[in-house]
């Protein structure tokens, strides 16, 4: 699993995420000092958002027709071309644009990069091998916002602006060196949905349970990651910052371990208990009064997530048809992008009219209902439907 190709894009998956996760809690901050007001700070967020959304599917399409290497190359290069238009963003109109097309570029790059590591990882190990790809992510998550703040704070948004930049381009460089696997040699599934609508082209029906599953789990764990200082606040406690601390801790520690469950014992028994795990987190998030609760309630969330994300990409991807992983990859993203987006938004109207700590218990329905859903759909099937329903 070990291989030059498959260090190389993990290395370059790292470099790319931090070099957008520097600019999280940064670029609001920026766009406030250059006159922006609330709505249209908002606006730029979501508009980043919905623009990656959107080129995800046809990435899929792209990634399975025209191939990997090319599409990845692609994604890379116009994330480099954006994030060098940061430094001339003078007006607001200009900053909604550089958005879109900074989203668009997110959009093709993470899907392809996603689809290309499932390439890399041999079937037997693909649980374990996603999880360790899982924590590029996971890693960034934990430095790139501090280290985007302590720019800002030390030299100012111009530096922070071309860090961010240098990131991307070292992610770009560092895909040199890789060996793209080819596209296979028969694709039927390619040729079956060419003859069908478009819709069933963008998006990979084998992958719809998968996205519907993760659009439900994402729409709970955003409010953890959004609005967990707004929910300090309102408990009187600290801060935030030691919450994620413990959270990416706790992934990184998890994420090896779970990637090697999935291997032995599949996706149903895995992703029931990590729901499980990420219920009692986000309750124990609800009522926690002091920093030690505060921080259990941390890694709790933390052991959760790495147990029911990895999971279900390893599920996603190994329900995907032959020719058909790029589409599978990109419907399944769309379902953490709308889980994101929609979360933030319903989780917010529920803050609002009850507390933040009323909405971390109310959000657990969404969970509920992902388990009703899975445990039914992944019910033992008699012998005769068992090759059209799902192995796990």
């Amino acid at each position: 699993m070990w291989t030059r190709n498959f260090v190389l894009l993990t290395v370059s998956n790292f470099l790319m995420f931090v070099s957008l996760q520097m600019l999280l809690p940064t670029f609001p901050v920026y766009v406030e000092r250059i006159g922006a007001d609330n709505l249209q700070v908002g606006l730029a967020v979501s508009l980043f958002a919905a623009a990656a959304l959107i080129a995800r599917p046809f990435t899929g399409i792209l990634l399975d027709t025209i191939g990997r290497k090319i599409i990845v190359f692609t994604g890379l290069a116009l994330l480099v071309l954006f994030s060098v238009q940061y430094f001339w963003m003078t007006s607001i109109l200009i900053i909604l644009v550089i958005r879109v097309l900074h989203g668009i570029a997110w959009g093709i790059s993470t899907t392809g990069m996603s689809t290309t590591a499932a390439d890399m990882v041999p079937k037997s190990r693909r649980g374990e091998g996603l999880g360790y790809f899982g924590l590029s992510v996971t890693i960034s998550l934990a430095v790139a916002p501090y280290f985007g703040l302590w720019i800002v704070e030390q030299y100012g948004f111009t530096w922070m602006f071309i860090v961010s930049c240098a990131m991307a381009t070292a992610s770009l460089l560092l895909l040199q060196g890789i060996r793209f696997s080819q596209l296979p040699a028969v694709q039927p599934a390619i040729r079956q949905a060419g003859e069908s609508n478009l819709l069933s082209r963008i998006f990979e029906r084998r992958a719809l349970m998968p996205a519907l599953l993760v659009f439900l789990y994402t729409s709970a764990y955003s409010a953890v990651e959004v609005y967990i200082a707004m929910f300090t606040e309102e408990r009187s406690l600290p801060t935030a910052g030691p919450f994620f601390i413990v959270l990416a801790i706790a992934m990184f520690v998890v994420r090896p371990i779970s990637g090697k469950l999935y291997d032995r014992f599949g996706a149903r028994w895995l992703v029931l208990s990590g729901i499980l795990i990420t219920i009692g987190g986000i309750l124990l998030l609800s009522v926690s009064r002091s920093m030690p609760a505060l921080l259990t309630a941390g890694a709790v969330c933390g052991a959760g997530l790495s147990a029911v994300m990895p999971s279900l990409q390893a599920w996603n991807v190994d329900r995907a048809p032959q020719g058909r992983l790029g589409a599978a990859s990109g419907t399944y993203m769309s379902g953490i992008d709308l889980g994101f987006s929609f979360g933030s938004m319903i989780n917010a109207v529920i803050a609002g009219l009850t507390t933040y700590a009323m909405m971390y218990q109310i959000i657990t329905l969404y969970l509920f209902l992902f388990i009703i859903i899975f445990v039914i759909y992944t019910r033992p099937q008699p012998k005769k439907q068992k090759r059209e329903h799902l192995s796990v």
